[in-house]
């Protein structure tokens, strides 16, 4: 036994074999080490190039979700515009109902005014005519028409039609309002026509 460890000793081959284990077992030591470093590697790119589409996708969305609301605002501003016309369209078509209304109470009110011919007429005609008028001034003031007569205040050319002068030896009825010939009519405030008024000229 002794002799043939020392001839294995001895043996050159022996330990050529042991150099060349060696030599492969750091080259497959090596070649792991490497295919570490490429996995790394591969790794930092794979994360790298996720983490850019994720940022891609972070914009689309981002982009998407501005589009989206500007879309939205702007559909909800067609949408009150849209009202905003209709509405406008709907006070102008009753403005031109009430204004033809007005015309058949200008009938009513001077019928009634000609004091003269107006109580030659039968009471009870007088009186179904006079109710008419009344219900019809109703009806117009639950749908926003209202009548005035200025009577007694300050001339206001942008709310009166002067029509004629009465003279006033009274000094604080100068440029007042005396007499109305015609009412004027308001929607919701807003003047449709102005009244047809005479107004006081004061001389000494």
């Amino acid at each position: 036994m002794a002799n043939q460890s020392d001839d294995q000793k001895n043996n050159p081959e022996n330990e050529l074999e042991k150099s060349e284990d060696e030599i492969v077992l750091e080259e497959s030591v090596e070649d792991k080490e490497i295919d570490l470093l490429d996995s790394e590697k591969n790794s930092k790119e794979k994360i790298k190039k996720l983490t850019e589409k994720l940022k891609n996708c972070e914009k689309e969305k981002s982009d998407y979700l501005t589009g989206w609301q500007r879309d939205k605002a702007d559909f909800i501003n067609l949408r009150k515009q849209d009202e905003k016309e209709r509405d406008e369209f709907v006070k102008f078509a009753l403005v031109q109902f009430f204004k033809e209304i007005i015309n058949v109470i200008d009938s009513f009110d001077m019928a009634m005014a000609d004091k003269k011919h107006w109580e030659k007429a039968p009471s009870e005609w007088r009186s179904g005519i006079e109710n008419i008028h009344s219900q019809l001034l109703k009806t117009l003031e639950k749908n926003g028409l209202s009548r005035f007569s200025p009577l007694g205040i300050k001339f206001d050319p942008q709310e009166h039609e002067a029509v004629g002068v009465i003279h006033t030896e009274k000094k604080e009825e100068d440029h007042k309002i005396l007499e109305t010939v015609q009412f004027g009519y308001k929607i919701e405030g807003r003047i449709i026509r102005t009244a047809k008024v005479k107004v006081g000229e004061y001389k000494e």
